[in-house]
């Protein structure tokens, strides 16, 4: 249970129907990945020590990698949350950034991919909170109004 709620608690500050229309249009359809990178960049947060356990053999940062990581990351934590929303329609998961998951058997995948959404989505809402923080929003329409900002 604390897994989907923490899944859903980043979707529920992301997501908004008109940045879902703007992804489509632009042939991206995962709406709260794509969100959450756009804010981490707008915000200069980098995830990739997170993410990329090679991070440190390279002083030079790949914005490109760090963000398909970051991306396939969330999208792996959501099909995991969408199993137990809707069970009756449960899909494969996709363990992804791969590299995570190097030398793992099958039935350990989905133990791995729960220790990482236990690990790093209460940081990601962490670093949401304080950016709302930061940015002195009074309410919600002035953080939409912001992640809208994001996508012109």
């Amino acid at each position: 249970m604390r897994i989907f709620l923490l899944v859903s608690a980043l979707e529920g500050i992301l997501f908004k129907d008109s940045i879902k229309e703007k992804l489509k249009v632009a042939g991206k359809s995962k709406t709260i990945a794509e969100c959450f990178i756009q804010v981490s960049r707008d915000a200069g947060y980098r995830w990739q020590f997170l993410v990329n356990n090679k991070y440190f053999e390279s002083t030079k940062f790949d914005q490109e990698g760090h963000d398909k990581e970051l991306r396939d990351f969330i999208i792996s934590a959501y099909g995991y949350r969408n199993n137990v929303a809707h069970p009756e329609k449960i899909g494969d998961l996709n363990f992804r950034p791969e590299f995570q998951y190097e030398n793992l058997d099958e039935s350990i995948k989905k133990n791995r991919l729960e220790q990482l959404i236990i690990e790093w989505f209460p940081k990601f809402l962490r670093v949401l909170l304080k950016i709302w923080v930061e940015k002195r929003f009074k309410d919600k329409d002035e953080w939409y109004n912001y992640l809208e900002s994001l996508f012109k």
